[in-house]
């Protein structure tokens, strides 16, 4: 896609914020691995272990974690309702501006 910038064409570069962010995740991973030996452990089994058997109980773990925070936040939610609506609009505005 060429936009024009003062009559002279520029090309867009669609990923060009997508390999700094990969790049940050990428840092914080490898600096948890470095602090923390469970995280060292469970990326140098995924590493070097069966890659989908890892990913497979991953994927189970995050999704247990997922419905337990899930649980806790609808049975907090109805105790601290005006907090919670907070929380959501809080949450909807960062995706809108982490979007844009």
């Amino acid at each position: 896609m060429r936009l024009r910038v003062f009559g002279v064409g520029v090309k867009k570069r669609r990923f060009a914020g997508a390999v700094p962010a990969i790049a940050g995740i990428v840092a914080v991973v490898a600096g948890l691995a470095v602090i923390d030996k469970d995280i060292h452990t469970q990326l140098l089994k995924l590493l070097h272990g069966d890659a989908m058997t890892e990913m497979t109980s991953m994927s189970v773990r995050v999704q247990d974690s997922a419905v337990a925070a899930f649980r806790i936040v609808r049975d907090q939610g109805m105790e601290h309702g005006p907090l919670t609506a907070f929380t959501v609009a809080a949450a909807v505005l960062l995706l809108l501006m982490l979007k844009t």
